[in-house]
């Protein structure tokens, strides 16, 4: 049996404009790094969304002052 018997990952792709100097910066980014754009952009929106939190989830760490305006 092959080594690799895990199903592949399907991939999607879809197009979104942004302004040529977030363009530029996410490609200078993934140039100081070593990566493709493609590899970066994927990493940058993993990492946002682990990083994502619903706004009654903000507002309810705010009112217990578990952080506070300058983190948010």
């Amino acid at each position: 049996m092959p080594k690799d018997t895990a199903p592949k990952e399907e991939h999607r792709s879809f197009t979104v404009r942004i302004p040529e100097s977030l363009y530029n910066e996410i490609g200078d980014l993934a140039n100081s790094e070593g990566v493709f754009v493609n590899v970066k952009v994927n990493q940058l929106l993993r990492l946002g969304l682990g990083q994502h939190v619903s706004l009654d989830t903000a507002l309810a760490r705010l009112l217990k002052k578990e952080v506070t305006l300058d983190t948010v």
